[in-house]
């Protein structure tokens, strides 16, 4: 009996077929110099034998071998044959081989190869090839980021303008527990439940609408509305034709003004992908989307829309975008599942949910707050041997929960799916169900960060960079690696060992006053579980006084630019402390001149200028007015008692007083 071709062996003929179809014969690729034949039967040979130690010998040698030609068959075989050499590097085949840099430069040349495949074929070059490839770069490498946590008093207000029910900081911690009857009291999910069970009420809700047949969820939204909390609600157009300007959407604009909350409104979630019938047309969804975000806007200004791809395919999400005038939040959908093949470190990198994020962020981060409107972790999953997935689900469980509010501070919620998978499948995410996920869930979110309303923070998390106040600090870190667990992290000051940081997101608290020298070397190790030292980041750092903080009227003043001491005088942006006083600003640029009114006083003051006009009289400063960082600085006590106020200045706190 002939041996019956192996899957791979047909995916090899094909392709084989199909380049010399494409007028480009692989098997003489150049007559006279190239004879690829061999070497692709070879690879077939030891790929059936799963001899891959002989196998990336051709594999490697194919790669060469296609290097040299630019057609759409060779980008498409390169492409491949590259991919195979980084997945044998990144120890997919057994696992006992395992190089990230060799996997990381064949990862970079399929993923070079399948773009220009796709460039040549359009469409028709199936972008999932360099997608697929992107997430395993993703994946391999090692990243080890400090945070510094930070007051939001402390730091200069947000570039842009909040959107609509957008926190300024904080992760609003949603759920979805339809089907969870831990969750439940009478009919539906009850937020005093979610409390009982997870210690913290949520923030919102969701909850799942079909067009034209679905009411707006008048009893979630009473519950909700009892504990300051809000919806989101995933309207699924099944047939977009039927989306009208009809009876249906103006009902529903109706109720939910009525409800008297927050509703966040997703219109046709995961809109790039072909497993829902409203997808994969993005001019027909782009115009219903504004249909809808047109009548909801004038009929219930309580809700905000918000658009929500799948994190993948990320290639194709731009094509769905129906523009920032209609948007109030991006989504995406995100899930850290087990439903794939379990080959040894590749398969476990792909996990990663910070990685799955990022392009989302990436994209629409810096104009509109993210929102991740369905996400969770599985702890089963139809795999053979049937196994205890718990210790993984829990990690990926902290990696969303603890890297995303330091990584992504732009994603502003996260609806946790506390329920059981898509009918048919095996995948369970009910924490509640598990006990171990359950305690890491609610230990995670009693911190301050993660809101049970829609009101913020006061915190976040930023970056450490070159200067660091000199004030008790908290430190942490971000770290990822080609394994999915990190062991430990130990800090040192200065080259001396001071913490050993063993758990998410590994804190380090440290009193910087103390140090007498107004430079520090912070130094950062990570390792693995099993003592292997896999990151380290060393960071020269100045050390200076904290920063001034400026009260009036019992609020802080936030600026985007700290005030600094000149001569023993405090100067402030002039801009933000005209306007907290209330009073109009103008700047004439020709002259340098600035001038500030209201009801009862005019203040003229002149860049470079020691002396100012308060009133039409001239008054002498202790310090000129000056250009810091592209700002205009005031002298902070002179424009202050220039207009009757009082100031003074705890120097214990570094504080102005204003009254």
């Amino acid at each position: 009996m002939k041996k019956k071709l192996s899957y791979i062996s047909i995916i090899l003929i094909v392709l084989l077929i199909s380049s010399m179809a494409g007028g480009h014969m692989l098997a003489y690729a150049d007559a006279e110099k190239i004879n690829d034949w061999p070497l692709m039967k070879e690879a077939i040979a030891y790929e059936e034998a799963k001899d891959y130690t002989h196998a990336i010998v051709c594999w490697e040698a194919l790669v060469d071998l296609y290097a040299g030609y630019s057609t759409s068959a060779t980008y498409e075989n390169g492409g491949h044959y590259a991919d195979r050499a980084g997945d044998y590097y990144a120890g997919v085949y057994g696992g006992d081989v395992f190089d990230p840099i060799k996997a990381t430069a064949y990862y970079e040349k399929a993923y070079a190869s399948y773009v220009k495949f796709c460039e040549i074929n359009g469409d028709a070059g199936n972008s999932w090839t360099y997608v697929s490839v992107q997430r395993k770069l993703d994946a391999i490498k090692s990243e080890l980021e400090l945070y510094v946590k930070s007051e939001l008093v402390s730091q200069p207000p947000m570039a842009r303008k909040l959107a609509k029910f957008e926190p300024e900081s904080g992760l609003m911690i949603g759920l979805y527990g339809e089907g969870n009857e831990a969750l439940y009291s009478g009919f539906g999910v009850d937020p005093a439940k979610v409390e009982a069970v997870y210690g913290k009420s949520p923030s919102s809700l969701l909850y799942y609408n079909i067009y034209g047949s679905s009411p707006f969820p008048k009893v979630a939204a009473e519950k909700m509305k009892a504990v300051g909390g809000s919806l989101q609600i995933h309207m699924q157009p099944f047939n977009l034709s039927n989306v009208k300007d009809d009876a249906y959407i103006h009902a529903f604009a109706k109720a939910a003004k009525e409800s008297g909350i927050p509703v966040f409104l997703r219109f046709g979630g995961e809109m790039n992908g072909d497993w829902v019938s409203w997808g994969m047309q993005p001019d027909l969804y782009i115009a219903k989307f504004r249909l809808v975000h047109d009548i909801l806007a004038k009929e219930a200004p309580n809700v905000a829309m918000v658009w929500a791809p799948n994190f993948f395919p990320w290639d194709n999400m731009a094509s769905y975008y129906p523009g920032d005038a209609y948007v109030d939040w991006v989504g995406v959908s995100c899930y850290a599942t087990l439903t794939y093949t379990q080959e040894s470190k590749a398969s476990k990198l792909l996990t990663n949910p910070i990685d799955l994020l990022s392009h989302v962020v990436a994209q629409y981060g810096d104009r509109k707050p993210i929102m991740i409107v369905e996400g969770a972790v599985s702890y089963t999953a139809a795999l053979e041997p049937k196994i205890d997935y718990t210790d993984w689900a829990a990690n990926n469980l902290k990696r969303f929960y603890e890297f995303i509010p330091r990584v992504y501070p732009e994603i502003k919620a996260m609806y946790y799916y506390d329920s059981l998978g898509a009918a048919g499948s095996q995948e369970n995410y009910m924490l509640s169900e598990n006990p171990v996920l359950k305690a890491v869930y609610a230990k995670i979110i009693k911190d301050d960060y993660y809101l049970s309303t829609l009101e913020s923070a006061d915190f976040s998390y930023v970056k450490l960079d070159a200067v660091l106040e000199k004030k008790p600090q908290s430190i942490s870190a971000y770290v990822k690696s080609y394994e999915p667990v990190i062991g430990k992290v130990e800090y040192y000051i200065d080259g001396k060992l001071v913490k050993v940081s063993k758990a998410l997101p590994f804190n380090f608290d440290y009193d910087f006053s103390k140090l007498t020298s107004d430079h520090v070397r912070i130094t950062a190790r990570a390792y693995l579980p099993d003592g292997t030292l896999i990151m380290e980041k060393d960071d020269e750092v100045k050390l200076i006084l904290p920063t001034i903080k400026v009260v009036y009227r019992d609020a802080v003043i936030r600026f985007d630019q700290p005030p600094v001491v000149i001569s023993g005088r405090t100067l402030v942006p002039m801009k933000y402390i005209f306007e907290a006083f209330g009073m109009d600003v103008a700047y004439e640029a020709l002259t340098k001149t600035i001038t500030a009114t209201d009801s009862k006083h005019e203040v003229v003051l002149m860049l470079g200028q020691s002396t100012a006009l308060v009133d039409g009289v001239e008054i002498a400063l202790d310090v000129p007015v000056s250009a810091i960082a592209g700002r205009t600085m005031v002298p902070l006590k002179f424009i202050g008692q220039s207009i009757g106020l009082d100031v003074t200045y705890d120097g214990a706190t570094r504080t102005v007083n204003i009254k």
